[in-house]
């Protein structure tokens, strides 16, 4: 039988089509675009400039030689180096693939480690725990009932939203800056499973303006989108000491209590003397936690905006049940299910747009063609070679790392690296 998720996303989609194809009958050609019901594209002009121009009122006062600058060095640490985006709401990811313990590698440097292990792991020299050990980076795609629930595609849907309109203002805006005009720009998806944005500019003008324009324009939407990850790291780290004070809006929302003292909607603010806010943070300090205290754990829990202290009596068997939790993305399993809790509604959606802005930054950052790494690359290699090599190079390596993409997904299923979003 189909899941019921897809059922619901086939209707929805259904009903997204005919709308779309009653506003192109209205509009008329080029605003609404309809591809056999499979994709949707909406464009415009005149909206989407006004939009830019107020985008990059901003950059009118700094110096356009400083802007490019600034944005030339950050799109190179996240293309060759490291994702300047801290990691501080994830403090469970693998330090295997990060940058001194607090940021991701770049997409270029984990896709050739995951080339080196792939070779590793085919030839049985490692083991799939061995491919994680080493900083396999494990690729999957997000598909509404099979790899997530819909509920939580819900939530990416409006994550990817975010990211992706700051990504193509962000192009937008710096092309502004550099008096090129946008010749539309708009949104497509394919069943809300593809899609994205995009900022259609005027190639000639921009190819006038020279290498530094070209290169900013090129830079502006990944600068962007990590921006936008260390805003979104900022603002978890304040909210994470009103939480402290106030007992939300973060921490961990009980879903199902069979432990007297502790409701259905409560949130646990801290276990024992260590703040949680999050499932990761849990996972992490509970065996530590146990170790100190083995018999009781003191919670402090927000009962309906009262903080109170609730006491567990743990007996000596129950220890590994504590140590054996159910953990997912969003819910923990404590105590043989007796105890279940998942992340609030505010840390959700404050983790989707921090993992989609870091993905689109490392994504947006490899050196192929069509994305921005490519652009930038053959723009560079443009000034070093004649047009036709610098293009022959660039498919070159578009090729390379568009495979490598490909055999890091196609790994993660082949060594079950895979896991089921809820």
């Amino acid at each position: 039988m189909l899941s019921k998720d897809i059922i619901a996303l086939v209707v929805t989609w259904t009903i997204i089509v005919t709308i779309a194809v009653f506003l192109r009958k209205v509009l008329g050609r080029g605003s609404v675009e309809v591809y056999y019901g499979l994709a949707l594209i909406v464009r415009g002009r005149e909206v989407v400039n006004r939009v830019l121009e107020r985008a990059a009122k901003p950059l009118s006062k700094i110096p356009s030689s400083a802007l490019s600058i600034a944005l030339i060095i950050i799109f190179g640490l996240t293309m060759l180096f490291f994702i300047p985006i801290p990691l501080v709401m994830i403090p469970s990811i693998p330090r295997s693939i990060c940058f001194l313990d607090h940021m991701m590698m770049s997409g270029t440097v984990l896709l050739l480690r995951n080339l080196v292990l792939g070779i590793s792991y085919i030839t049985s020299r490692i083991t799939s725990i061995g491919l994680i050990q080493h900083g396999f980076l494990t690729l999957q795609p997000l598909i509404p009932g099979l790899t997530i629930s819909f509920k939580t595609f819900m939530l990416i849907l409006v994550a990817i939203g975010i990211s992706v309109l700051v990504h193509e203002i962000a192009h937008g805006a710096v092309a502004k800056k550099f008096k090129i005009p946008a010749k539309s720009g708009g949104f497509f998806t394919s069943f809300l499973i593809l899609f994205g944005g995009f900022v259609e500019l005027e190639e000639n003008e921009l190819r006038q303006r020279g290498v530094e324009a070209r290169l900013a324009v090129y830079s502006a939407g990944v600068v962007a989108n990590v921006l936008l990850g260390v805003l979104i790291a900022l603002l978890y780290i304040l909210l994470a000491q009103i939480t402290n004070i106030v007992g939300s809006p973060l921490g961990l929302v009980v879903t199902h209590s069979d432990i007297h003292g502790i409701h259905t909607g409560d949130i646990i603010v801290k276990v024992d003397d260590h703040y949680v806010h999050n499932i990761f943070e849990l996972v992490n300090i509970l065996p530590n936690i146990i170790l100190q205290r083995p018999y009781v754990l003191k919670l402090l829990v927000n009962h309906e905006g009262t903080l109170r202290e609730v006491y567990i009596n743990v007996s000596k068997e129950g220890i590994q049940g504590l140590l054996n939790v159910k953990a997912s993305l969003s819910e923990l399993s404590l105590l043989g299910g007796k105890l279940v809790v998942t992340n609030t509604l505010v840390y959700n959606i404050l983790l989707w747009l921090l993992v989609l802005n870091l993905t689109l930054a490392m994504l947006n950052a490899l050196p192929a063609y069509p994305l921005d790494g490519g652009l930038v690359v053959q723009t560079i290699l443009e000034e070093l070679l004649d047009q036709k090599k610098a293009q022959i190079v660039t498919y070159i390596l578009s090729v390379v790392f568009w495979l490598l993409l490909a055999l890091s997904i196609i790994l993660t299923f082949e060594a079950h690296l895979y896991v089921f979003v809820s």
